[in-house]
């Protein structure tokens, strides 16, 4: 009887383990998720670069590292003419959101403090229960404005760099993904 007993509460001590252990590794990948989604980019953007090269150089005969470098060279000048031809036009909408985005939340915020619960929460910061006044919010917006506009900035050069670092030797890193997969599955991998 102790035996069952035991082996019962072994069992149910590794069911709640697994589920902690899932739990763990779903709110890793949650945490992580535009970590995830820059480096799946950037393996996108390798694997069209490397497909690129490889096709170019089968189409002429050049050595694939002199084709890897044009498509390169290629991809990176077709970016520059669209940011060139559609610069402005683009520049131009945010400079307008630039200046139609102030009026919108000024409306916004009108129409929740007409609201029953707009009332209600501006009754509470009248208490003293809310967070501090407009100029300390207009700073908080204004440094969440910088950190987004840094993190777009550093996304857009990261996705590129990894693109072009993973296409430039596409076998080692296949290798060396493979390599961590056992022996008895590579083959199929």
């Amino acid at each position: 009887m102790e035996c069952v007993l035991a082996q019962t509460e072994s069992g149910a001590a590794r069911r709640i383990a697994l589920a902690l252990g899932l739990l763990a590794i779903g709110l890793f990948i949650w945490f992580a998720r535009n970590a995830f989604l820059l480096v799946f980019g950037g393996i996108l953007l390798g694997l069209l670069l490397s497909a690129a090269a490889d096709r170019f150089s089968r189409w002429t005969g050049l050595p694939r590292p002199w084709t890897f470098s044009l498509t390169v060279v290629v991809a990176g000048s077709l970016v520059t003419a669209l940011v060139w031809l559609f610069g402005r036009q683009i520049g131009a909408e945010f400079a307008h959101l630039a200046t139609a985005l102030p009026e919108m939340v000024g409306q916004l915020r009108d129409r929740i403090e007409s609201t029953t619960l707009g009332q209600l929460d501006e009754r509470t910061a009248s208490e003293g229960n809310a967070a501090p006044g407009p100029g300390r919010s207009t700073a908080a917006a204004l440094i969440g404005f910088a950190r987004s506009l840094f993190e777009g900035a550093g996304n857009l050069l990261l996705v590129p760099f990894a693109g072009v670092y993973l296409a430039a030797q596409p076998d080692l890193y296949i290798k060396g993904a493979l390599r961590l997969l056992p022996a008895t599955r590579r083959q199929r991998a």
